[in-house]
C-alpha cells in the first residue's frame, strides 16, 4: 500500500473499489491478530480482552503515516481489575511465546508508550507494539496490545460518549476541556497513584473543581440520559467470532453481523456498501460491551463514570447544580 495522506479527504472520497482493495488489505491483518488474542486469552483468562480492526476513518486521522509503519491497524486490548494487575502484566506478556502449532510467530514484543504512568491529554493505558511473522509467507505484521485498568478505559470510553453527544473531538483535544483532564487524576488517586494530582492542589481541590465545572457542562447529567439510549436492537445478537457493529454513535438503533467465518462477514459487510464501522473478535460476547460501552452505553464502563461524579457530590458539601 502506498503512502496514505489525508490532506483532507475523509473515507467518502473512496471509491468502491478503493474500499475494496482497503478492506482485504485491513483483513490480512486479522489472522495474526486473532492468534494473539487467542494466545491472551489462554495465558490471562481472568481479564477482559477483545481485539479489532481500526476504522477507516481512524486511519485517514492518523494524516501522513506509510500505512506499513502504522502500528495499530489491528490491536488486541486487555482490561484488568486494578493498577497492580496492569503493572504485573506490563511485565508478564513480555513473556508471551507463540504456540508452534500457530501459523503467526511472535519476533519482537516492543514497549511502544506507557500512557498509565505517563498520561497524555488524560489518556492512561500501555501500548506495545508486538510483530508476528507469518511462517508461509516471511511477512511480518504489527499488531498493538493495549493494557488498561477499568477505570482508565471507563474514563476513555466516557470521552468517546461525550464526543459522540456534543458532536465534539474531546478524545485527541481534551485539553479544550479541563474537565477530562482533571478527572483521570481522580481515577488515578482512586487506584492508589497520587502523582497526578496538579501541583499545590489537594485532592478536595481536585474534587471541588470538578463539581463546579461539571455544574457548567452538565456531563452528570448527559451521561446519564446517554447511558439509557437503546443504541443497539438487540445487544444478545453478539456471538462468539466476528463481529460488525453497524451503527453510528449517537443514532437511536443499530444492530450486528455475526459470524464464526471472516470471508462470509465480508461478504456481508460489502453487501451492506462497506460503512466504515468496527469489526471486532471475541471469544465472549459479553466483554463486547464492556469493551465497546460507547455503542452500549447501559453497560458497565460509562456507568462507573457516572458513579465517580455522583460520588463527588456525596463527598463534597457543595451540593449546587443538578446531579
Amino acid at each position: 500500500m502506498k503512502q496514505l495522506r489525508a490532506d483532507g479527504q475523509d473515507v467518502q472520497c473512496l471509491t468502491n473499489s478503493d474500499k475494496n482493495m482497503f478492506l482485504d488489505w485491513r483483513l490480512t491483518f486479522a489472522e495474526p491478530m486473532h492468534q494473539l488474542y487467542c494466545m491472551l486469552n489462554i495465558q490471562y483468562p481472568t481479564y477482559k480482552s477483545s481485539c479489532r480492526i481500526k476504522r477507516m476513518e481512524s486511519i485517514f486521522r492518523k494524516v501522513n503515516y506509510k500505512l506499513t509503519s502504522m502500528h495499530d491497524i489491528a490491536g488486541v486490548r486487555v482490561i484488568t481489575n486494578s493498577l497492580n494487575e496492569l503493572c504485573c502484566l506490563k511485565e508478564e506478556c513480555k513473556k508471551l511465546k507463540s504456540p508452534q502449532e500457530n501459523t503467526y510467530k511472535i519476533v519482537s514484543f516492543s514497549l511502544l508508550h506507557d500512557y498509565s504512568t505517563e498520561p497524555r491529554n488524560g489518556y492512561r493505558s500501555v501500548h506495545f507494539d508486538v510483530q508476528l511473522r507469518d511462517d508461509i509467507s516471511g511477512r511480518c505484521y504489527h499488531v498493538e496490545l493495549q493494557l488498561r485498568t477499568k477505570l482508565q478505559h471507563a474514563w476513555a470510553q466516557a470521552v468517546e460518549a461525550i464526543d459522540s453527544i456534543e458532536g465534539t473531538d474531546v478524545k485527541h483535544n481534551p485539553d479544550k476541556d479541563k474537565f477530562w483532564i482533571l478527572l483521570p487524576a481522580l481515577i488515578a488517586y482512586k487506584e492508589g497513584d497520587g502523582t497526578l494530582i496538579p501541583e499545590g492542589k489537594s485532592y478536595e481541590d481536585l474534587e471541588k473543581e470538578l463539581i463546579n465545572i461539571n455544574n457548567q457542562r452538565q456531563y452528570l447529567k448527559k451521561l446519564r440520559l446517554f447511558r439509557h439510549e437503546t443504541l443497539i436492537e438487540n445487544p444478545s445478537s453478539l456471538q462468539r467470532g466476528w463481529n460488525l457493529i453497524i451503527h453510528d454513535l449517537g443514532e437511536q438503533e443499530g444492530r450486528v453481523i455475526s459470524s464464526n467465518n471472516l470471508d462470509d462477514l465480508k461478504k456481508e459487510y460489502i453487501k451492506e456498501g462497506m460503512p466504515d464501522y468496527p469489526i471486532v473478535y471475541t471469544d465472549d460476547p459479553d466483554t463486547l460491551p464492556s469493551s465497546y460501552s460507547a455503542y452500549y452505553p447501559q453497560r458497565q464502563s460509562l456507568g462507573t463514570v457516572i458513579k465517580l461524579i455522583e460520588n463527588l457530590y456525596s463527598r463534597s458539601s457543595n451540593l449546587t447544580g443538578s446531579i
